[in-house]
């Protein structure tokens, strides 16, 4: 008796977003405001932390920290952003193009 096992290969939803692994900054000059974002890739899942600061007087202040994933619900991909001050709210993948995904 002989038996042939093939195996998947398919490439998870989420691997294609792997490259956003590290740290990212968003410098908005007008108003001194810098966005700053960390991600992980572990266990299936993109894991991230966002923040918020303002320099405008000459210090940084902290408007804002929240928590990110990158998560596969029912075959479809999602961001979740959850603010302390708040439950987690989902954003679905409404659009992927080769070099951009939005999520609404």
């Amino acid at each position: 008796m002989l038996i042939f096992l093939f195996g998947c290969n398919e490439q998870s939803p989420i691997e294609k977003l792997k490259w956003l692994e590290g740290n990212w900054q968003q410098i908005n000059q007008t108003n001194n405001k810098l966005s700053l974002e960390s991600w992980d890739y572990r266990n299936g899942e993109l894991l991230g932390k966002g923040y918020a600061v303002d320099n405008s007087r000459g210090v940084f202040d902290t408007l804002f920290i929240e928590s990110l994933r990158i998560i596969i619900r029912e075959q479809t991909l999602y961001y979740e952003a959850d603010l302390p001050t708040q439950d987690p709210v989902l954003f679905r993948l409404t659009e992927e193009k080769k070099d951009s995904w939005t999520f609404s």
